[in-house]
């Protein structure tokens, strides 16, 4: 799966409210943070994060880290100011579940 996929059915996972298994969100987790260029948009990034996030998923620190250098990179871009807010606000529900 490409980024664009995988940040799709996050988004889709948590709009149903299905938590996938350990599993399959650590698997998922690393496939997307090794394919971060292929998300194209902050309109995925943030889908992909709002559903990490809805889900309750606690990625690993230097996966947020990851992230938040994606969002920076992609705000000075092409980002509109709610995908950018949208991103960090879900990161921090991020790091809370993970505590």
């Amino acid at each position: 799966m490409q980024g664009p996929h995988l940040a799709c059915t996050m988004w889709a996972l948590a709009s149903l409210r299905h938590a996938p298994s350990q599993q399959w969100v650590g698997a998922a987790l690393m496939r997307t943070e090794r394919c971060t260029r292929t998300l194209g948009s902050g309109a995925a990034l943030a889908s992909l994060l709002w559903g990490t996030a809805v889900l309750r998923c606690a990625p690993p620190g230097a996966w947020m880290e990851h992230y938040l250098v994606q969002v920076r990179a992609r705000a000075s871009v092409h980002v509109h100011g709610y995908v950018c807010a949208n991103a960090c606000l879900c990161m921090c529900v991020c790091a809370r579940a993970g505590s």
